[in-house]
């Protein structure tokens, strides 16, 4: 009887350990460790770019978090939160831990984004001096020197922005304010504010 227990008990954990939907994705030679529903894509990204760079950090930890959906526009779902604005996807990092979120049904393109800025978190390789947006730059820096488009490491957009007007959506306004102070060094990925003048085509 005890071991139909333990055996009932076991079967459980693993079902309701697979309906979570976390994956951990872990060590491999690069020393990372990711957590979230998507670390697989995340390690991928993370071992395709590094090498590309030809920089191998260790000890890093990636968790990956779901978002609230707040709308979806052309390029896929997006975020809305007081204080930060819209996003398709957000990073942070605090030493070797870097926060990563998208909501749920982002297009592939945002998880290899999101990675290549805790990629750049990690080893410093941007090179800011060509930022296209803040926290967006458009070479990074080879371990040997090379210069790389930040587009190519991503394989999509760089950067990105929720292309649309965003009135009314944000108490306050649309001016980014830093909720993480002293606690997340935060990467505005394409916020569109609501003052911003339109480009012209």
């Amino acid at each position: 009887m005890n071991s139909r227990k333990l055996l009932i008990t076991i079967t459980l954990i693993t079902i309701v350990a697979f309906f979570v939907g976390c994956k951990t994705s872990g060590g491999g030679k690069k020393g990372l460790k990711v957590t979230g529903p998507d670390a697989s894509h995340i390690h991928g990204d993370w071992n395709r770019q590094t090498q590309q760079l030809g920089h191998n950090p260790k000890g890093k930890k990636i968790v990956q978090k779901h978002s609230e959906t707040s709308g979806k526009n052309s390029t896929g779902p997006y975020t809305c939160r007081d204080g930060e604005g819209c996003w398709h996807g957000i990073a942070r990092h605090q030493g070797n831990t870097y926060l990563l979120e998208w909501p749920q049904g982002r297009p592939r393109w945002v998880v290899s984004h999101e990675t290549l800025h805790a990629v750049d978190f990690a080893t410093g390789a941007g090179d800011h001096s060509t930022n296209l947006t803040p926290g967006h730059p458009e070479f990074f820096v080879a371990k040997d020197g090379r210069r790389i488009r930040a587009k190519s490491l991503v394989g999509g957009r760089w950067p990105a922005r929720v292309a649309q007007s965003l009135k009314n959506i944000l108490p306050g306004g649309n001016t980014p304010q830093d909720p993480w102070k002293n606690q997340w060094e935060e990467v505005d990925c394409g916020i569109e504010k609501k003052n911003e003048p339109k480009k012209k085509k």
